[in-house]
């Protein structure tokens, strides 16, 4: 490194004597703006994300859009007799529409269903609050409001009780819809899994697998023994769960959920991951975590 800076300060020495004067004059200014345009590009600040094009957007608007479920409770879930909404989620979305309006909670709830990212492929919501994991690289994603697990859910008396007996067993996942096409033959449970079995020490076939379309689809599969075991998140389980069924209380891995935007709007990631941060920071998530009875992985 040193010896390349002398070479080249020797090589600017020879170049700068062959030149006239005022030649000379001009390429120490043209030096002197370049070392100051160098400086200044260092120094100067990240521009606000409250500039964005897409916060100028809600604003004029008036709401943010934001797509949520109303099944899952805890998260987000809509009373059918009252309307009213609840939840982490609800919470988290709030927490954001604060942020960009000043104070004041102007949002619209657009009701969805697993496949809520297509609400932004849409454009009929701003930002997706909905158990995503950030796995599909096509949209951008805020930071974290709560981390779930991996668990297996089983029939009562079938003997799996912890991840060791899942040994020459079948597991169900569920097939990620919301997933790239390129992907839909890796659900995220399934590498999930892998990764542990790798850990284990057991081999590639140590386990078979089948993959479902829905959820719904997965419990029948469990119900007619088609499967010993279904692989999901925890926090889809409560949805599931009769008397004929119960859970290994082993995590395969766990799971960071976080909201959803288009890849173009960095803005309004930004604001929304930094109102997350501000929750988290208060106390605010873990209070709610534990008024909604949310498991800690």
């Amino acid at each position: 490194m040193f010896y390349r800076l002398r070479l080249w300060f020797h090589l600017l020495k020879r170049f700068l004597k062959k030149q006239p004067p005022i030649r000379l004059v001009l390429v120490g200014v043209a030096l002197i703006l370049a070392a100051a345009l160098f400086v200044e590009a260092l120094t100067r600040p990240d521009p606000s994300p409250y500039v964005a094009e897409e916060i100028a957007e809600i604003r004029d608007r008036g709401v943010l859009r934001v797509a949520v479920r109303t099944d899952l409770p805890g998260f987000a879930y809509k009373d059918p007799i009252s309307g009213e909404w609840s939840g982490i989620e609800i919470a988290a979305a709030r927490a954001v529409a604060r942020a960009i309006f000043d104070g004041e909670e102007r949002l619209e709830f657009i009701e969805s269903t697993s496949r809520a990212l297509s609400r932004l492929n849409a454009e009929e919501a701003d930002i997706v609050f909905a158990l995503l994991s950030g796995a599909n690289t096509s949209y951008a994603y805020t930071g974290a409001y709560y981390t779930d697990a991996y668990a297996l859910m089983t029939l009562s008396g079938s003997g799996l009780t912890s991840l060791s007996a899942l040994a020459g067993k079948k597991v169900g996942v569920v097939q990620d819809i919301d997933a790239p096409l390129a992907e839909l033959d890796k659900p995220p449970a399934l590498n999930a899994l892998a990764a542990w079995a790798k850990s284990a020490g057991w081999g590639d076939n140590s386990y078979s697998f089948v993959v479902y379309a829905s959820y719904p689809e997965l419990m029948d599969g469990l119900d007619a023994r088609a499967v010993d075991a279904a692989l999901m998140p925890a926090a889809l389980m409560p949805k599931f769960f009769d008397q004929t069924k119960t859970a290994i209380s082993e995590a395969v891995s766990q799971i960071s959920y976080c909201a959803a935007v288009r890849r173009s709007e960095s803005g309004l990631a930004a604001i929304a991951t930094a109102a997350i941060e501000s929750m988290r920071e208060s106390g605010e998530l873990e209070s709610l975590r534990v008024q909604y009875q949310l498991p800690l992985f």
